[in-house]
């Protein structure tokens, strides 16, 4: 906490990030204006949960035993793979891994690829995964109905669980 010469106190955080990671942190770490971080990270956290992705301050990486993606829990014999770290492109990259180059990507999707890391909203993160989930579901590889739930669910959850840690509850 800094206090300014008006007298108000301001926080600052420090982030310290490989160069290769700056435009990523920049969108994954400013949170939407008026909303807390934990807000925008419960968002990723869920849909990485839900995807077995990790998306965090390196991108979107993928946990890989025996070629099957684990979750973060799974720590030995697990191998790293780098599925994107590309804010602009991020959610477009996943549809592009978990089906291939190819992938038929919906309306929605080719709309919101990803964010922009200066002007990052949960809107526009919550528009990109409906847009993840009409490309997967169209491949036949989810249900989009499962999928919405479940990722609601699991940020309800983190949501739940963060603000109880705000609140000391």
């Amino acid at each position: 906490m800094l206090r300014l010469t008006s007298g108000e106190h301001v926080q600052v955080d420090t982030v310290i990030t490989f160069d290769e990671h700056v435009e990523w942190m920049k969108g994954r770490y400013v949170p939407e204006r008026g909303v807390k971080g934990f807000v925008t990270g419960s968002l990723f956290k869920a849909l990485g949960d839900y995807l077995k992705l990790t998306i965090g301050t390196e991108g979107v990486v993928a946990r890989l035993k025996d070629g099957e993606r684990v979750t973060s829990k799974q720590r030995a014999g697990v191998k790293y793979h780098k599925v994107s770290g590309d804010y602009r492109t991020f959610l477009m990259d996943i549809a592009r891994y978990l089906l291939g180059d190819e992938a038929n990507a919906s309306k929605t999707l080719v709309a919101n690829p990803g964010l922009d890391p200066g002007v990052s909203t949960v809107a526009d993160l919550a528009s990109g995964i409906v847009g993840l989930a009409d490309t997967l579901a169209a491949a036949g590889t989810i249900d989009k109905r499962d999928m919405l739930n479940a990722v609601l669910s699991s940020f309800r959850e983190g949501m739940k669980d963060s603000v109880a840690r705000v609140f000391g509850l």
